[in-house]
């Protein structure tokens, strides 16, 4: 079963002490290699997060409180073998339960202050 509660992922608050902790936007992709049988859905939602959104992380955990999309749209990415997606992983985002195995590669690309792009994983 893969799952991941719902969070976000951005350099400037995971990794804020590297040199991409001074990115100023970042997006991730996602290339589905192998899609589970059924299920795995991606869901990404209409709602970036905000230093303030930290009161809302549930403790000892990388997940945020539903609270904080109940009234965001939500843009639900079904996983197909071959599919590449691309989205703004400081939009909060999950991934629900699948069945079958799932194989993705993944990485992120930043935006520093100057203009120049980075890629990490």
């Amino acid at each position: 079963m893969n799952v991941a509660l719902l969070h976000i992922d951005f350099a400037g608050l995971d990794a804020p002490d590297w040199g991409i902790g001074n990115i100023t936007s970042q997006l991730v992709w996602n290339l589905y290699v192998k899609a589970p049988s059924q299920g795995g859905v991606c869901k990404v939602y209409n709602r970036q997060w905000h230093p303030e959104d930290e009161k809302y992380k549930n403790p000892g955990s990388y997940g945020y409180d539903y609270s904080l999309i109940a009234t965001s749209e939500v843009k639900h990415n079904i996983p197909l073998t071959g599919d590449l997606v691309i989205f703004n992983s400081r939009n909060f985002h999950e991934v629900l339960p699948g069945i079958g195995e799932r194989i993705t590669i993944s990485s992120f690309i930043g935006k520093m202050p100057g203009g120049d792009l980075v890629f990490w994983s």
